[in-house]
């Protein structure tokens, strides 16, 4: 019999980090043990998350703190079979850095009409990716880090590119040479590989709980979409593809969500997190409630 890395919970409603930071991904565990129910929902910050069955006890569910939220004490609603829970999460406040960078001009001009188009396309794409109902939990357990390299940009700063083009970094940057492997941090299934304008040579995977990491600027790609990969396999390359000033990996984790406009519209949309303390998160739940097999 497999065992169980399910723990005692002694409240209805558990978040991992307890008080996560603005920008941080936290995991939520919901006791029910009632076992036909499989799933439910978790509402904060304007954004719907999804729960799913990960042990006989308890629904788990993930959420993207938003980067500029406003610190404090956030309400929080769970509804698992029309039965709701309200509690309560306290957000903390970081600084965010600036950095300016100089990449080619292509990245900063206005671009023609068939990349405009070209871009326009891409946008679709990665947004079609959070649109399915999120796959039940692909895996229990903690992360491996794809490469080897350190840190050379954390996630959050403000980037000003050439002077203009002022964003967000979107992610963590890993250091590496051209050419050394990268590794899929947990188990799940491929729902991008695809050479893009920005990230260069990419790699999506869903693993599942509404959870997805990226993996950007490779200069060969191992996986195609639909591929299911297990953690620790190699998906690609090292590469200075796309947007860039040289050779790095750049991993992004995004949150799927629900958001719930005031005008009551409802978008479906991906949030990234801070990929630096979502490394560090161990996810518990039973090997038996993961998803197997392919799609």
């Amino acid at each position: 019999m497999l065992s169980s890395t399910a723990r005692a919970d002694p409240a209805p409603i558990r978040f991992v980090p307890a008080k996560p930071r603005c920008g941080d991904l936290a995991i939520v565990y919901v006791l029910n043990s009632e076992p036909t129910i499989l799933d439910g929902s978790i509402r904060l910050f304007e954004h719907e998350h999804v729960l799913q069955r990960v042990d006989a006890r308890r629904l788990r569910g993930v959420i993207a703190v938003p980067l500029d939220l406003e610190p404090g004490i956030h309400p929080v609603a769970v509804d698992v079979e029309g039965a709701p829970v309200d509690g309560e999460i306290e957000i903390l406040d970081r600084p965010w850095a600036e950095s300016v960078l100089t990449v080619n001009k292509k990245f900063t001009d206005r671009p023609n009409a068939a990349l405009r188009r070209r871009i326009a396309a891409e946008e679709r794409a990665w947004a079609a990716m959070f649109r399915p109902d999120p796959e039940p939990p692909a895996f229990v357990g903690g992360w491996i880090k794809p490469v080897k390299g350190s840190t050379t940009s954390a996630f959050g700063g403000k980037r000003m590119f050439n002077g203009q083009l002022k964003t967000r970094h979107l992610g963590l940057d890993l250091d590496g040479d051209i050419g050394d492997p990268i590794l899929a941090g947990q188990s799940g299934f491929v729902v991008m590989s695809a050479d893009r304008f920005s990230t260069g040579g990419t790699v999506v995977i869903d693993h599942g709980n509404g959870l997805f990491t990226a993996y950007f600027h490779m200069s060969l790609r191992k996986k195609k979409t639909g591929d299911r990969v297990r953690a620790g396999e190699l998906i690609g390359l090292v590469g200075a593809t796309g947007r860039v000033t040289g050779p790095h990996l750049h991993l992004s984790f995004m949150v799927r969500t629900l958001l719930h406009s005031p005008s009551g519209k409802v978008t479906r949309a991906g949030l990234f997190v801070d990929p630096e303390r979502a490394l560090r998160l161990i996810f518990e739940g039973d090997p038996r409630y993961l998803v197997l097999g392919d799609r």
